[in-house]
């Protein structure tokens, strides 16, 4: 059975070493103790990928340019009054 690091473990996850450390704490992966630090079993890593859905694309449109825009031109119509 291969141990892996919090470390080596977060990098085959795709994850930060804390989130793989949150995790733990949580109970959503089994690890050991050794002394100070932490080791994940491959069974985990491998359970955790199977399960593990492709992140979801999301695309961000800026509207800050037009909003500024209305703003220039609602202030020019303001003062004309």
């Amino acid at each position: 059975m291969r141990l892996y690091r919090t470390g080596e473990a977060a990098k085959r996850l795709g994850v930060t070493r804390m989130t793989v450390l949150r995790w733990i704490r949580a109970g959503k992966i089994r690890a050991y103790k050794i002394g100070r630090e932490y080791r994940i079993p491959e069974s985990e890593i491998k359970r955790i990928l199977e399960g593990k859905v492709p992140d979801e694309v999301v695309i961000y449109a800026s509207i800050l340019r037009a909003t500024v825009q209305q703003r220039a031109i609602g202030s020019r119509g303001s003062s004309r009054t």
